[in-house]
C-alpha cells in the first residue's frame, strides 16, 4: 500500500513565489531486464501539483529530471510494451515498483535482473529513508498479522474477541509513531526526510496538536522548506475543522458547472463526503450512503460529494455507475481541492457531518456510527 499512497497538500501562492523549484536529475541503468521494458513511469509531489510522466528507456538507460526545491519521494515503475497474443501490450509492472528519496544533485539508479531490487546511489535522503523503513518493517508485519487475526476473531467470537487484537494494533501503531518517527525526528531535527517523517507520524487521522508539537522540533532551516510549510498549513486546517467549530464555507461547481455554496444548505443536516472515482474504499461505501440518503432526505438530511478527481469523464462515470443522487462538486485539482485543503483532508474517504446550525458535529464516521450520528442529529427536529 505504501507504493500507492501519496499525500498532496497545496502550498499557498504567496509562499510558492519565494521558493521556485530547482531541477535535479536521476540517471538509470538497467541490466538483464525484459526487452519489452521501454519506458519508466514516475510520479512525485511537486510544489503546486502532483507530477506524473514517463521517460523512454534506450539501450538500458533512462533519465528523469525532477523539479523540486528539496528532497522528495519518487515513485517509479517499469512499463512493459509490445504485443501479447496478437494484441497491443502496455502493462505497468506495479509489483516491480520502487519508492525512493531523491535530492538536489545527481543520483544514479542501477537495477540488474529485477527493477524492484534496484539501488540508488548519491542520495543521503534515500539512505535515511531506508533506515526508517527497516525500523518500521517488523512492526508492519505484526500489524498485518493482527489485522488478519482481528477479522478472524470478529467472525468467530464477536466484538469481545476483536477488541483484544484491536488493542494490540493500537499499541503497535503508537510505538511506530512515538518510538520510531518521533524519536527519529528528535534525534535528527535537520534530516532531509524530516517532513516525510512528520507526515507519517501525523497519519490520515492526525492529532494536530501532537503533530505541531513535533513540528517545533525541526531546525529553522527545515521549517522554511515548502513541504514543512504545507505540513503546518494542513495541521492548522485540521485544528480549524473539528467537532464544536463552525463549518468552513466553500463554493465549487457541480456536474453541470453551476456553483454550489455550502451556506445554501444552512438548515439542513449535511454530510460532506470527500471521495474520488479511483478510490476503491470510497466506492465500496457508496451503496451505504445511497441507502442513508434515501432513508433520511425527507427529514432534512443532505450529502455533498466533494471529489478529489482530476478528470471530469471518470468523475461523471463513477457518479452514474454508483447511482449517486446527491449534490456532487469538484474543482479537478486532486488533493489540491479547495474544500479538502480547508478541512485538512489529505486522503480519502473522509467525511464531515454538519448540523442544521452550521456546526461540525462529527468527522470520519462510518457504517453504524454514521447512521447513529445522523439519526441523533435529526431526532430533536423531528420530535420537539
Amino acid at each position: 500500500m505504501k507504493f500507492l499512497a501519496w499525500l498532496f497538500v497545496l502550498l499557498p501562492a504567496s509562499l510558492i513565489a519565494r521558493s521556485q523549484p530547482a531541477k535535479y536529475r536521476l540517471t538509470g541503468t538497467l541490466e538483464n531486464l525484459p526487452a519489452g521494458i521501454t519506458r519508466i513511469w514516475y510520479g512525485y509531489e511537486g510544489v503546486r501539483q502532483r507530477i506524473e510522466d514517463s521517460v523512454e528507456v534506450r539501450d538500458g538507460k533512462f533519465v528523469i529530471d525532477i523539479k523540486s526545491p528539496e528532497p522528495t519521494q519518487l515513485m517509479m515503475m517499469p512499463v512493459l510494451t509490445g504485443t501479447r497474443d496478437g494484441q497491443p501490450l502496455h502493462q505497468y509492472l506495479i509489483q516491480e515498483g520502487q519508492i525512493l528519496f531523491v535530492q538536489p544533485g545527481l543520483q544514479q539508479f542501477y537495477a540488474k535482473d529485477s527493477f524492484g531490487k534496484g539501488n540508488l546511489a548519491g542520495s543521503a535522503a534515500n539512505e535515511d529513508f531506508r533506515k526508517i523503513e527497516a525500523l518500521v518493517a517488523p512492526h508492519s508485519a505484526r500489524l498485518q498479522f493482527f489485522y488478519h487475526s482481528s477479522d478472524s476473531a470478529g467472525r468467530a467470537s464477536g466484538s469481545e474477541g476483536q477488541k483484544v487484537f484491536q488493542d494490540s494494533i493500537q499499541s503497535i501503531n503508537n510505538f511506530i509513531r512515538e518510538g520510531i518517527y518521533a524519536s527519529y525526528l528528535r534525534a535528527n531535527p535537520a534530516s532531509p526526510i524530516a517532513t516525510w517523517v512528520l507526515e507519517e507520524y501525523a497519519g490520515a487521522y492526525p492529532d494536530a496538536l501532537a503533530s505541531l508539537a513535533l513540528y517545533e522540533v525541526l531546525e529553522a532551516k527545515m521549517k522554511s522548506l515548502p513541504s514543512a510549510i504545507k505540513f503546518k498549513s494542513r495541521m492548522d486546517a485540521v485544528l480549524r475543522a473539528v467537532p464544536g467549530t463552525k463549518a468552513i464555507g466553500f463554493i465549487q461547481n457541480d456536474t453541470l458547472g453551476n456553483p454550489v455554496n455550502l451556506s445554501s444548505f444552512r438548515g439542513k443536516l449535511v454530510l460532506l463526503d470527500f471521495w474520488a472515482s479511483w478510490c476503491g474504499p470510497c466506492r465500496s461505501v457508496n451503496p451505504h450512503l445511497v441507502k442513508l440518503q434515501s432513508n433520511y432526505r425527507s427529514q432534512g438530511f443532505e450529502i455533498i460529494g466533494i471529489s478529489l478527481d482530476t478528470e471530469k469523464d471518470k468523475w461523471l462515470e463513477a457518479i452514474r455507475k454508483d447511482q449517486l443522487c446527491w449534490t456532487q462538486v469538484c474543482d479537478f485539482r486532486g488533493f489540491f481541492n479547495e474544500a479538502a485543503l480547508k478541512y485538512g483532508v489529505n486522503s480519502v474517504p473522509r467525511n464531515v457531518l454538519i448540523s442544521r446550525e452550521g456546526d461540525i458535529i462529527g468527522m470520519n464516521l462510518n457504517g453504524s456510527m454514521l447512521d447513529l450520528a445522523v439519526l441523533q442529529a435529526l431526532v430533536p427536529k423531528n420530535n420537539p
